[in-house]
């Protein structure tokens, strides 16, 4: 197994590292993410970093199978403890501990992908949906609630639902004509 956080830490806090242009990681090869929190989230999340590693490297035909050890609240020590049952027991050829986006930039970086590689990627996590979840409140009066619960019986959804549904695309028509932002690069 390699670890690969150190070699991470290079690519996220130094001058640009040159790696080869093939990648080290393998198509089909297993990839351990340990960790607290961050790491538990990256994993439950499709916006998560241990999702956005796994979609980088399949969007460059690199499938590889994850195996997600996060678990809110531990400390070193606590994952220190569980590393043989939750990682090592499980034979992963690589481990990656602790991340957040940033993240699964750097460990792309580390498994070798060239700078098209991680445009690729960048690709493919703009257009992951669902990746980011938000609650917005707005402020309606119980006369525009009546009219919202008489729409949504309507069309046989909730109101949740149909809010729902009604802010993403909302959204999405908002982000037509907006400038690009830079949170793939």
């Amino acid at each position: 197994m390699r670890l690969i956080s150190l070699l991470c830490a290079s690519a996220l806090l130094s001058a640009p590292v040159v790696l080869t242009a093939t990648p080290l990681v393998k198509s089909g090869e297993t990839v351990a993410f340990m960790g607290d929190s961050i790491t538990e989230q990256g994993a439950n999340s499709p916006g998560g970093y241990v999702h956005l590693v796994e979609s980088g490297l399949a969007a460059n035909r690199l499938p590889v199978k994850i195996i997600p050890a996060g678990i809110s609240g531990h400390k070193s020590n606590q994952m220190r403890d569980r590393l043989e049952s939750d990682v090592l027991s499980k034979k992963p050829a690589w481990m990656s501990y602790l991340g957040n986006i940033m993240m699964a930039r750097g460990v792309l970086r580390a498994f070798g992908l060239d700078d098209a590689q991680l445009a690729a990627a960048s690709t493919m996590w703009l257009a992951l949906t669902d990746a980011v979840p938000l609650q917005a409140k707005c402020k309606i009066s119980l006369g525009e609630m009546d009219r919202l619960e008489a729409l949504a019986l309507s069309r046989k959804q909730s109101v949740t639902a149909m809010l729902e549904e009604l802010m993403s695309g909302a959204v999405k028509n908002a982000c037509v004509n907006a400038p690009a932002g830079n949170s793939a690069k």
